[in-house]
Formats: C-alpha cells, structure tokens, sequence
C-alpha cells in the first residue's frame, strides 16, 4: 500500500488519542522494498519523565541521544529512533506519555525523507482546539520532566552527602532558590555538578520598585515579594537537610490538571517575605550577594570567561557558556562531542572529534558507523577487509566457515578449529559424551571425564586404545585391579562397605562386614537389617539391643522392657498408697487405680509468700515414667500451686510455662538468667524457677528418686 505525505500525517495525529499503541506504515508496494516500515508506538509515561530520564531509566544498553524538539514537546534521538515526551488529554484524563517513532534498518533514503517530514509536521492534541491551551500543555510537560531531572539531581546528591543541599549561604534566602535567581545556577546548579533546567516562561510578577523586575528582591531593605501566579521553579529546604521540595506552577487548569500532583506550587509563603540574606557580602571581595556573580566565592575581578552570568570560580564549565548542553559531565570548551551526550568521550580514530558526532571514513583502521570492518582490528584472523569497508573475505589458502577463516586439514568441510577430530574424517561431528573430542577420536567415547581417575578404565561401555577397558567399577578412584569382593556394583576402592554386597541396608552408618570407608563409621554391624547406630547389647551377646528378642522374666532388663522382676523399681512409688510391682510383660505397674511416678519431698522457697511444700501429706507433686510433673504444691500463704505439666529432660533440666494460680501467675521453669535442673546422680534440686507475680522461686532443698 502506498500512502501520500497528508495521509501518513493524519494517521499518526489520530495516535494521540491512545494509550498504548503500536502500528506500521509500508511506505512502497514494490516486493523488493516492502519490508521498509515507520513505526509508531505509544508508552505510558506515569512518572512524566523527560526523554532523557525515561530513555536511560527504560533502554536496555542505552547510546547517545542528542536533544530536540518534536511540535514544541522535548524530544530525543537515537540512531533510526526518536523519542518524543508529550501529553494527551482523553476525557478528564491528562496523560504524559512517551511517544516512539523508528523507521527500518537499511531503509532507504525516500523512507528516511518521509520520516524526516513526519518529525517537521507531527502535531499533538489535535483533539484540543484552543491553541493556548496547547501551548500551556506543551509548557507543563517540559516542566514535569524538568521536575523530575531536578529531583534525580537531589537524591543523587542526598546519597552521596547524606543530606540535600542546604543552601546556607550564596542565595537572598536561607534554604530557598527561585530559577530566575542567580543562586539557581551559580550556587545550587554547582552543589548538584549539574546545570539546571529553567522554566519555559522562567519569570517573577507583580514586583514593583523598589523591588527588582527579574528576582523581585530588594536589596536595600533584603526583602522579597512576587505574585503565587509566577512562572518559576524552586527549591526549598529545611536547616538540617532532611527535608526538601520542589515546586513548579503548572499552566493547564482543564481536566486532568497536574497541579495537585507530587510537586507543590508556588503559594504566598514565598512571595511575602521579610527575611534577609545571610550577609550583603557573603565571601567579603567588595560586591553585593544580589549583584555578585559568584556570591560564596571571594572574586572581586568577577571574571566570566564564557560570559554566561556566572563567575569562573564557582563556574562549573567556566568556558562554555551553554554550561554541558548536552548533560554528559564534559563542559563544552572540552566535550569532543559538546552537542551529542557521551560521558565517555570515545574517541577511536584520535582525531579529536567524539565517536558519537565523528564522521565514518573507510581506511582509517576504525570501524565506525556501519562498516561491517575496517583495517586488521575488526575482521576474523587470517582475513582481509574489502576496500570499501562492507565486508571481508579470506586470505589466500583459507575457506570461510560462518564468521572465520580457516583450514580443514580432514577434508570433512569442518573447520579446524570447530571439528572435534580435526586429523579424522567425521563429518557428522558426533559426539557421544559431549566432551570436546567426537566418538571418532575419543578413548573413552561414552565417557565426558575420560578416564577422570587414570587408572585405564573407561566409565562407559566403550574404549580403544590406548585405554586397558571399560565400564570402570570406581570411576572416580583409581583401581587399576578392578577388585570387587562383595560382587556389588562398586569396587572394594570406591565401596563404603567393601564386604557387604548390601551396602549397610538398615541405613545407620554401620556396614555388615569388617571393612568400610567414609562416611560410614564401622563395621560388623550386630543388627544389620535394623537400623542401630549406638550398636547396643544390653545383655553382651552379640545381637544388638534393636533386633534381640526379649526374655522377661530372666531378672535383667532388655530393650522394651522397663523393669524385669526386681530390677528397674526401685525409687518409684504409686499414686493412691497402691502397691507397686513389675507386669508378666515387664513393665511398670501399680495395684488398684494407682500410677507409677518418681517421688519429690522437700520445699521450694519464695521471698514473696514464704515455703512451698512440694509434698503435703495431702496432696504433693511427683514425676509420671514420661517425666512430666503431676500434682500441685501446698502455700500456707497462697494455697494449692499447680505444677502439672513441666517436663524434665533426660539431662535433668526442667522446662516450662505453667500457670500456678491466680496470685503466684505463670511459673516459668527455665528462664534466661536461670532455671531448675535435678542431678541424675542424686536426685537433689538446684535452680530458680521465675513467678509472674512472686518473683524466684528457690528449689535448692528439694529432692527426687528421679532418674533418667
């Protein structure tokens, strides 16, 4: 489809009205040139960056873009890509977006024309027909994206400082800069190592005489008044640094206004004042503050070198007077490309001019601009460069494979320095094990370690020679003798448990056979289908405690059983004055509804409400066989203390929050400076017990029958 110059126009108006769109326009019918396109696309901009803060902040590897201006909006461009930051009002919605605009690679220059005009004619808002309107628009953009620069500015400094800049001094008032001040640009501009954006208007009103018509500052009685209608940006900061603002008076009132957005706006509080400077003449060399060009700097010559207003001592680009145009850090009287953004000043022809605004020229042995080469530096080895820079082509003796030159000495058109078996024909570069060696040259073909342990054992199930064979029992270990005495799979150099086929079945550390190695931790296991680390035997003969079947009965205690005739009764007591005795099946037993426990005398005592007996002849506290407390204490003072529910570790240490009573609170057995722990040798108390309410309580006196 061909389109003329008026329709693509109109097309590209109509974008405005979207937010997020992406389309095409084929410029010719012809086959050959069909794939040439200019593309538009429309992103939402919420944080109404700039074109440089949206780019650098979206743009993955971003270049040089160089500033202009697109219908009067602020604009970028990038190689074949411009970048234009504009609004679009859409019903009661103000949005600034960002709006993209690329033609194709290797386009042709009637493309490129048509893109170039598309630039020249683009105009937005076409929905809005009050041209005053419009230009309040494209006037509140630019402030938006300046306010949003200017605040990246500050916390850059914020971090690096630790606060913002205080504006203590070089400015008519403490902590506050107008943009049409000259503490704009000579004393905050300089703090921020930055030259800072002005307002499109950039003016004060309403100051009559005696006050001054630009700064509306009189310096007679250091007064300062204007008009909250004033078109200015400012800065204000508190004594500290901790606190700062930026404001801004955006023109558009109509829907969607942004004047009740993040930035404030210029109200009376700084239009009306009666503070004054800091001082007439801060730095003492003889000139006003109001009329020093460089007001915190002694210069009383006030030389300007680039004429610009600001003086050369506090003149970050002293000979540029358009202070880094471009916002690279690189004042113009040195930027080797002082209209194009390059930090980096690379320059690779050393010819003075910048590689972003350097004209390419072939033969200069720099590759520049869109020359595929240019001398031996930017072409493959064993290669020359075409004279006009388009290309390459190999030396005499080479063929080129992809991007190189090079031989085959193989004649298997596989380049040597690609073939796996360079000095074997193997055209189909199979490679079994992908290692760096095909099937076709490789000793050990299914093996990518080949032969990691050099013992000459493969570890797959192929080998040639110079390798002795393959399927290696250790793969990682050398046992050039491939021993195996168990008939597992792993070899008696390799195996944890070389004499156990099962490799320790029951998982527990300890092999069936004499031998092991790390990790395991011994060998002839007493219970090898059972897992038994410890190896227990209580009664010595040879079957661990864990596989040994029970004998009760036989006046010994073994596993599972907890007493066995007389034995494992002794200290133990029932509940209710039963009688205690040990069951047919070897467990602890009590006549009647008693229950076997430990038993606990003595009293625990309390600064707070005196003794507390732990075994009244009515009631008292014992230990259950699964060491937990059972019972409550007796207080002449409190009455009955429960205790139920503490448990006691097998290393003797209590734990536990029990609510006593209402008056004692929660008892805390083990708290952080202290706590209750029984001696499994004798059974006696030692320690502290906390009480909500009542404080330590002491249970050194108390004893136990208590054993682990």
């Amino acid at each position: 489809m061909i389109m003329t110059r008026a329709d693509l126009i109109k097309n590209i108006c109509k974008f405005s009205l979207g937010l997020l769109i992406i389309s095409a326009f084929v410029l010719t019918g012809s086959p050959a040139q069909a794939a040439e396109a200019i593309g538009i696309r429309i992103l939402a901009n919420p944080g109404r960056l700039s074109p440089f803060g949206w780019y650098f902040q979206n743009v993955p590897n971003p270049g040089q873009p160089e500033p202009l201006l697109v219908n009067g909006y602020p604009a970028i461009r990038e190689g074949r890509t411009v970048y234009v930051a504009a609004t679009n009002q859409v019903g009661d919605a103000l949005y600034g977006n960002i709006y993209l605009i690329s033609y194709s690679e290797d386009a042709s220059q009637s493309t490129i024309d048509i893109f170039n005009q598309l630039l020249e004619n683009w105009d937005f808002n076409i929905n809005v027909n009050d041209l005053v309107v419009r230009e309040q628009l494209r006037r509140d953009m630019k402030r938006a994206g300046d306010m949003s620069d200017v605040s990246g500015l500050l916390e850059r400094y914020r971090r690096v400082n630790g606060n913002y800049p205080l504006l203590q001094a070089g400015t008519y008032i403490r902590g506050l800069s107008f943009s049409v001040w000259p503490s704009w640009q000579a004393t905050l501009a300089n703090l921020l190592a930055s030259a800072l954006p002005q307002d499109p208007l950039n003016r004060l009103i309403g100051c009559q005489d005696p006050y001054d018509q630009t700064t509306c500052w009189d310096e007679v009685n250091q007064q300062f008044q204007c008009s909250p209608e004033s078109r200015t940006y400012a800065y204000q900061v508190d004594d500290n640094g901790d606190q700062a603002s930026l404001y801004t008076n955006y023109e558009y009132t109509g829907p969607g206004s942004w004047r009740t957005g993040e930035y404030g706006l210029l109200t009376s509080q700084f239009c009306f004042t009666n503070e004054s400077a800091f001082l007439n003449d801060e730095d003492g060399d003889g000139i006003l503050n109001s009329a020093d060009n460089c007001p915190t700097v002694y210069n009383p010559d006030q030389a300007d070198f680039d004429r610009d207003g600001l003086g050369a001592l506090c003149d970050l680009c002293d000979l540029d007077p358009s202070n880094d145009i471009d916002r690279d850090f690189v004042c113009g009287g040195v930027d080797n490309c002082p209209k194009n953004f390059n930090p980096d000043q690379t320059d690779a022809d050393a010819d003075g001019i910048g590689d972003a605004c350097d004209i390419m020229v072939c033969g200069n042995a720099i590759k520049e601009g869109d020359e595929v080469c240019d001398g031996l530096g930017s072409i493959p080895a064993n290669s020359t460069c075409l004279n006009d820079c388009s290309g390459w082509t190999c030396n005499e003796g080479y063929s080129r494979f992809d991007n190189i030159c090079d031989i085959d000495t193989d004649g298997d058109l596989v380049a040597d320095s690609l073939d796996n078996c360079s000095n074997l024909y193997n055209p189909g570069q199979l490679n079994s094990d992908n290692d760096i060696y095909g099937d076709a040259c490789d000793w050990c073909p299914d093996d990518s370690d080949n032969d990691i342990d050099g013992d000459g054992y493969c570890a797959g199930p192929r080998y040639s020679g110079p390798r002795l064979g393959a399927n290696d029992i250790c793969p990682t270990v050398a046992d050039p003798e491939q021993a195996n005495t168990d008939g597992d799979e792993l070899g008696d150099a390799c195996d944890q448990c070389p004499d156990d086929p099962a490799n320790d079945p029951d998982d527990d550390g300890v092999c069936a056979g004499a031998r092991f190695n790390s990790p395991k931790l011994a060998g002839s296991d007493n219970c090898p289908a059972v897992a038994n680390q410890d190896q227990a035997d209580f009664d010595r003969d040879g079957i661990g405690d864990a596989c040994d079947p029970q004998t009760c009965g036989n006046n010994i205690i073994e596993a599972g059983e907890k007493c066995d005739q007389n034995q494992g009764l002794a200290g133990i007591i029932c509940t209710g004055q039963e009688e205690l005795y040990c069951s047919v099946d070897c467990q602890i037993s009590c006549t009647g509804q008693g229950q076997p426990v430990y038993a606990i005398s003595g009293s625990a005592w309390s600064s707070n409400i005196g003794w507390i007996n732990l075994s009244p002849s009515n009631g008292g506290v014992t230990i259950s066989l699964t060491n937990t407390f059972v019972g409550s204490a007796w207080s002449a003072n409190v009455g009955w203390i429960n205790m139920s529910g503490a448990t006691v570790n097998l290393d003797g240490t209590v734990h536990g929050d029990i609510l006593g009573n209402d008056y004692v609170g929660v008892i805390n057995y083990d708290p952080s400076r202290s706590g209750v722990r029984i001696n499994s040798a004798d059974g006696t108390f030692s320690g502290f017990a906390w009480g909500e309410n009542i404080g330590w309580i002491d249970f050194n006196g108390v004893s136990t029958s208590w054993k682990p």
